[in-house]
């Protein structure tokens, strides 16, 4: 009897300690250990931590209550586009690209080709510029990411300065010409690759490369040339040469655009696009 009652004992503590056991699993799994990695499925994770499906680890995964994934990828980075958005409401359709200027020596001519005052105008619809296409790779946590323009035009002020005069007044030179150019851009777009390059403790860095896409319709007009050296070039220039110099300035004024383009939406967008892959990485953002 007394055998029969010490077995049962055993059997019953044996059960109780599986339990415990369960439950202790589960508890571990809800503590927020602070020295735990910030994201358990990339390259850096250990074998003491094995990717759990869920709980953000992998945007291919969508759990039902949360946002769809390519909604989720591109929130942010159509919140900042927003912004520019209103931003150019009150500045009559027109997105001035302050700071910046080309300049570029002709190849052509003895002239160096200055490009100031550019301005974006930008269509009467907010759908000017959307995000195409937001994807996060976890097996090596990058962004990559690509913005597409419907329709744009980018006006400049163009002055050819003659080299002497740049030495003889670099202040305030006199120009030997002043034009003006217009771009007309259609469906080109930017695209931009992220990936942190510093994950330590209270700081995460990234670094963004960006590169224009190149648009399915290109137009570019210049106008406003000043008449006496439009004479000045009869006098030695024969019209070949003319039209040499001519599409050298508009390649000149081509390229620029696109590279000072693809620069300033890469600085507007770049906390967005910081803050996109950390969330995407499992990164709690917070703003004191």
């Amino acid at each position: 009897m007394y055998l029969q009652m010490w077995m049962l004992f055993l059997w019953a503590l044996s059960f109780t300690d599986l339990v415990v056991s369960i439950v202790a699993e589960d508890t571990a799994s809800l503590v927020d250990a602070p020295d735990l990695p910030g994201r358990q499925n990339d390259k850096f994770s250990t074998a003491e931590y094995p990717y759990v499906r869920g709980n953000g680890n992998n945007l291919s995964y969508d759990d039902d209550d949360r946002l769809p994934y390519s909604r989720r990828c591109s929130e942010r980075l159509e919140n900042a586009l927003d912004q520019i958005r209103r931003r150019q409401i009150a500045k009559q359709k027109t997105l001035h690209l302050n700071g910046y200027s080309l300049h570029q020596q002709l190849r052509s001519a003895p002239y160096d080709m200055y490009v100031t005052d550019m301005r974006v105008r930008l269509p009467t619809s907010n759908s000017w510029v959307r995000v195409d296409r937001c994807r996060f790779n976890p097996r090596n946590s990058t962004l990559e990411t690509r913005l597409l323009f419907n329709d744009l035009t980018i006006s400049g002020k163009v002055n050819l300065f003659n080299g002497d005069m740049l030495q003889r007044a670099p202040i305030d030179p006199n120009p030997e010409d002043s034009c003006s150019m217009i771009l007309r851009l259609r469906r080109a777009g930017i695209g931009f690759h992220t990936e942190p390059i510093r994950r330590e403790r209270g700081q995460f860095n990234v670094k963004t490369d960006s590169h224009f896409l190149e648009p399915g319709f290109i137009s570019v007009y210049a106008y406003g040339c000043e008449p006496r050296l439009r004479e000045h070039r009869r006098g030695f220039r024969d019209e070949e040469e003319n039209e040499e110099m001519s599409r050298e300035m508009e390649d000149i004024f081509l390229k620029g655009i696109r590279s000072l383009l693809t620069s300033y939406m890469q600085k507007e967008l770049q906390p967005a696009i910081k803050e996109t892959l950390m969330r995407n990485m499992g990164y709690t953002i917070s703003y004191g």
